[in-house]
């Protein structure tokens, strides 16, 4: 069904992450992708040092 303008509601040629390109272009899927990526191994090395934290106290302040 097409309207006037040239749209076509059952088009399955839409490419929507060139449509987020256009529209919000701060924002494209590869830089949200890095984002998420960057949180992931913030959190990592996070959990990474509070697991170390106790044995470290330990090792700095009770060993000597």
């Amino acid at each position: 069904m097409a309207l006037e303008g040239g749209y076509d509601k059952d088009a399955d040629d839409f490419d929507y992450e060139n449509y987020l390109a256009e529209e919000f272009p701060s924002h494209t899927a590869t830089e949200r992708k890095l984002g998420v990526k960057r949180w992931v191994w913030i959190t990592a090395w996070v959990l990474i040092f509070a697991t170390l934290l106790p044995y470290l106290y330990n090792l700095v302040f009770l060993a000597g």
